[in-house]
């Protein structure tokens, strides 16, 4: 953020580079959230190459020196400009002005699984594109998006590798033009049930964070860590119930996408237990809100960490990613 004298306004949200998903009609509205310790009207306006887009709005006080406010109607697109102003009662002028530079309306996906959802991969990746974003729960704020990707679900840094979010994004933004935002919650390892359980934790506090701005769908990748022991019926079940809880504490059905996974581990070749896996994967998605993500087991050799050949190597990552892209454009488009 960049401020004028800035002693007084302090934009919460949106911080720089942060997205808003943008809805079925390609707009999205602009929620605006300011801390301020003065006395004069604040009033908020977008702006891309010093022309408003919307209407310019005063920020109403909901107590505690909080403003809030909202811009509607804003067109898919950015980077654009927030400009909050304090303006005196009288004599009418302004006292002092915030500006929030890289403010984009796109696309936005929580991500989780295990490790090849998170940054276990053998190489640090790096969006190409300034278009993409990774919000970081630890300090609230949006960054440019490269490994190892933030995040608060614990056992997440691996040996701080990479992750295939950031290739996703450039391929993803290549196809719309628009900008691409994360938050990634994946654990290590982590099997379903306690993705439900012990570490939801996570995702439910993505979900909360990411409110203000909404987002299109979460992306799961998982199902290494249950492909030899956890009974199909299980693994349903405890991933419905998952799905059940995101959707209740976003307040919808918030669309999900699976990836279709069961390698397990260096040489783990039994083929009934893997397909089991991916049927079951693959039995929950209806194609209207739970759609089927992309497989990774077929990506072996040099696409695999040599040392394990179990986790991606950065082939393997860039790979990865743009396999979700390509699946989200097809569904955008189906």
């Amino acid at each position: 953020m960049k401020n004028g004298k800035a002693e007084m306004i302090r934009v919460c949200v949106p911080t720089e580079r942060a997205i808003y998903q943008r809805n079925c009609e390609n707009m999205a509205d602009i929620n605006i959230s300011v801390q301020y310790e003065g006395t004069g009207e604040l009033k908020a306006k977008l702006m891309e190459h010093g022309v408003t887009l919307g209407n310019e709005v005063s920020l109403q006080n909901t107590g505690d020196s909080h403003y809030t406010g909202k811009i509607c109607h804003i067109p898919a697109g950015g980077w654009y400009t927030l400009m909050v102003t304090a303006v005196k009662a009288a004599p009418k002028e302004i006292e002092e002005t915030a500006l929030v530079e890289k403010v984009g309306v796109g696309d936005v996906f929580i991500t989780g699984g295990q490790s090849n959802s998170c940054n276990f991969g053998s190489g640090k990746t790096k969006a190409v594109s300034d278009k993409i974003s990774a919000y970081d729960p630890n300090t609230k704020k949006w960054q440019h998006c490269e490994d190892s990707q933030p995040s608060k679900s614990g056992f997440h840094t691996g040996n701080g590798g990479g992750s295939p979010w950031p290739s996703m994004g450039d391929a993803l933004t290549e196809k719309t033009g628009l900008p691409v935002g994360f938050v990634s919650t994946g654990v290590g390892s982590a099997k379903i049930e306690e993705l439900r359980t012990m570490h939801y934790f996570a995702i439910r506090d993505a979900i909360k964070d990411l409110s203000p701005y909404g987002y299109r769908a979460f992306l799961l990748h998982q199902g290494e860590a249950d492909t030899d022991e956890t009974a199909p019926e299980d693994y349903r079940q405890s991933l419905q119930s998952l799905i059940a809880q995101t959707r209740e504490d976003a307040g919808y059905n918030l669309t999900w996408y699976i990836a279709q996974v069961s390698y397990a581990w260096s040489n783990y070749n039994n083929t009934e237990k893997m397909e089991q896996m991916k049927q079951s994967q693959r039995q929950l998605c209806n194609g209207t809100d739970i759609f089927e993500g992309p497989t990774t087991d077929d990506l072996q050799g040099e696409y695999r960490h040599k040392e394990d050949n179990l986790h991606m190597s950065k082939l393997g990552l860039l790979e990865h990613g743009k396999r979700w892209a390509e699946v989200i454009w097809k569904t955008m488009n189906g």
